[in-house]
């Protein structure tokens, strides 16, 4: 899956625009674009 694709997919489910060199690092870590959305609101939560 390229990264355009699995951005596409997290945008999907999110009410805002993503910032793309914020999400590469969860891309980069192999992560699914749901365990992407709970790594990210678990950061965000830090």
């Amino acid at each position: 899956m390229t990264f355009e694709t699995w951005a596409a997919e997290v945008q999907a489910i999110l009410t805002f625009v993503i910032d793309p060199e914020e999400w590469r690092r969860h891309y980069d870590a192999k992560l699914s674009p749901l365990d992407a959305l709970a790594q990210h609101r678990a950061d965000e939560e830090v």
